[in-house]
């Protein structure tokens, strides 16, 4: 036998073979919520007077709270007439729901709850339906929201917005419209027939 050919067995023989590549064992990917975990958004809220003298608008306060698809929504407002005037009528809601549709684009909700007119003396109460929509990024968006009490008292709250988003401070503005029947035997007809409190609208607030 050659000496080549024996040096070649010979390392074969005493050299050990190489060790294994390390198993990597797959780390299961963290499922990823298709929203924001939670939300919470608070607004002062305007009508915006189309008259110095003798046209209405409405003053309030607009609470949002999500955690996932879980949503809280509370408004509360008051009407008042150039130049100034504050109505006693103090309009309060509170509804809690569901997002129907959940992702960084957009959320749908569908909410249930109470409406109530109360004064310093008299409270009215109603059940509630409601349903708002977002559509667009995180810093710019459309959103539109209905609220409607259908007995009780008669209420039908429209508005429809833009949304400008910066940092956590956001700016709405657009349109609502608000028809109230606060008769003890009002109907459809006559919430619809009513005046509504409507006009340009702005919001003004915080969401984080």
């Amino acid at each position: 036998m050659s000496l080549p050919l024996l040096l070649v067995l010979a390392s074969l023989i005493t050299e050990p073979p190489p060790p294994p590549p390390p198993m990597v064992s797959a780390t299961p990917e963290t499922p990823t919520s298709d929203g924001p975990r939670w939300q919470v958004t608070a607004l002062a809220t305007a009508n915006v007077p189309l008259a110095l003298t003798g046209s209405d608008f409405l003053l309030g306060l607009r609470g949002e709270v999500d955690v996932w698809r879980i949503s809280a929504l509370l408004t509360f407002d008051r009407t008042g007439t150039t130049p100034l005037t504050i109505a006693e009528t103090r309009h309060w809601t509170g509804l809690l729901g569901s997002s129907l549709v959940l992702n960084k684009y957009a959320r749908v909700r569908a909410l249930g709850g109470v409406s109530a007119l109360s004064t310093d003396t008299t409270s009215q109460f109603g059940p509630s339906l409601g349903t708002t929509a977002r559509i667009g990024w995180s810093f710019l968006a459309a959103e539109a929201g209905v609220v409607f009490t259908p007995f009780g008292f008669r209420q039908l709250d429209a508005r429809v917005e833009a949304v400008l988003k910066g940092g956590v401070f956001e700016l709405h503005a657009g349109y609502r419209a608000r028809f109230v029947d606060a008769s003890a035997t009002g109907t459809l007809a006559t919430l619809l027939g009513s005046a509504p409190v409507a006009g340009p609208s702005i919001a003004l607030g915080v969401s984080f």
